[in-house]
């Protein structure tokens, strides 16, 4: 059931509330949570809750760690979170290690961004290395954007010091559902690869995407270079599991000290595979038959790219390619295609600003 803005007033008895971030319900909205904030606390959320932006919907209901458990592009019944969800976090070096015992488990809307509903789910830990931590995850669905925008931190309110492994774990369907030629591109050293069993791989880059090759469609996440230190590849194909942890740097955490991260999950559209990604974007880069081509999915609107970019060779050759320029919104493809021949066979690097 949908509700309109004009009656986010008195919601209290409804199983679902519906946020529509749109240019042309702004104002009504921001009424609204004027309406719910006019005695300055957040708003706590007893039911599933879900927001829309321009392009995209998601839903968060508390319990169960809150994970988002519905994430799609709008006018598609293709859902991106897996049966577990997406925005899982833990802590430790095993994925079972998790903070099965949450004090003060609770979800709330807050009104910091001035209209934009932003959810924040927080707990205290309870157990063996997590007592006296405080756990606050923020998800900013970007009205904007295919994206959404998170930020995880841990609060050591104990006595002692605490040595804290954190994660966070993303259940994935890229497609919408599990398909035999789904595949998970990661980043390691000696380039990237497509893991078809469960593993740990370090990693070099901040980026991992998973894609339904088929439907050309993409769930990625970019994290904080600095923190991240590997990533696990989940794949059972007995069980249809799609997921991806990414492991961050361990720590010594000190009483009172806060550890805080932000990371990002994107949707990209159009592609087959994923050689490259940032928050804006999800990069695609294929040769063949003398052609060099570049698959650029952004997931904000751009307008007026110019993209300058140049190949190195194995002897230090350098050949730098004509510039390209383009205007690109969520859902389209900027195809970058320049003709271009190696002189013989070996490792070529593509650079691009």
């Amino acid at each position: 059931m949908r509700f309109p803005c004009s009656s986010f007033f008195n919601l209290a008895a409804v199983p679902l509330m519906i946020f529509a971030w749109k240019k042309t319900s702004a104002a009504l909205l921001a009424l609204a949570l004027m309406g719910w904030f006019a005695d300055g606390a957040p708003l706590a959320i007893e039911e599933a809750v879900e927001v829309e932006g321009n392009y995209t919907a998601l839903r968060i209901a508390p319990g169960r760690g809150a994970p988002i458990s519905h994430f799609a592009l709008i006018g598609s019944d293709k859902d991106f979170a897996g049966a577990l969800g997406l925005a899982q976090e833990g802590f430790g070096v095993g994925s079972s290690y998790v903070a099965n015992r949450r004090l003060n488990e609770r979800l709330e809307i807050l009104d910091e961004t001035q209209g934009r509903p932003v959810l924040r789910y927080s707990y205290e830990g309870d157990g063996p290395n997590i007592k006296g931590l405080r756990v606050v995850r923020l998800m900013e669905p970007l009205p904007d954007e295919a994206a959404v925008r998170i930020t995880l931190s841990i609060e050591n309110r104990g006595a002692e010091r605490q040595w804290i492994a954190p994660w966070v774990r993303n259940d994935v369907t890229p497609g919408g559902a599990v398909s035999a030629r789904d595949r998970l591109d990661v980043p390691v050293l000696g380039g990237i690869v497509q893991p078809r069993r469960d593993g740990y791989y370090p990693a070099a880059r901040n980026w991992i995407a998973a894609t339904d090759p088929d439907q050309k469609l993409t769930f990625f996440a970019v994290f904080h270079a600095d923190d991240t230190h590997s990533f696990l590849a989940e794949w059972d194909e007995r069980d249809k599991t799609r997921a991806f942890q990414a492991a961050f740097v361990p720590r010594i955490l000190g009483p009172g000290e806060t550890w805080t991260t932000t990371y990002r999950l994107g949707i990209a559209q159009g592609l087959t595979h994923v050689d490259f990604a940032t928050d804006e974007l999800a990069a695609q880069l294929d040769y063949a038959a003398g052609a060099l081509t570049v698959l650029l999915s952004f997931v904000r609107p751009a307008r007026d790219i110019e993209i300058h970019a140049r190949i190195v060779g194995p002897s230090g050759r350098i050949w730098k390619l004509p510039a390209k320029k383009f205007t690109v919104r969520p859902g389209q493809v900027a195809r970058c295609n320049w003709p271009w021949t190696p002189p013989a066979d070996g490792a070529y690097e593509f650079l691009a600003q």
